[in-house]
């Protein structure tokens, strides 16, 4: 049952997330993700198709799996030493 319930919500969400290419109102690729990632439990080709694009968002665009990213603290300005003239 839990099978067939994943693999009619994976293709539910699947096929809104195809419509919304065309359709300007639905996030067409990030339903199709999200359709890919509820089939990866059952499907393997599914799941290995998760971990490229998992492997890849990782790879290509710091911070989108969450991590966080390291950012330089900006100087004081009250820590500058004016120069007198």
């Amino acid at each position: 049952m839990s099978k067939m319930f994943r693999f009619i919500a994976g293709l539910v969400i699947l096929a809104v997330g195809v419509a919304g290419l065309a359709l300007p109102l639905l996030p067409g690729w990030a339903l199709i993700f999200a359709g890919i990632a509820v089939w990866a439990p059952v499907f393997p080709w599914a799941r290995r198709l998760e971990v490229r694009g998992r492997t890849f968002l990782a790879r290509h665009i710091p911070g989108a799996l969450g991590e966080m990213i390291a950012v330089e603290e900006a100087p004081d300005p009250e820590d500058r030493v004016l120069e007198s003239a």
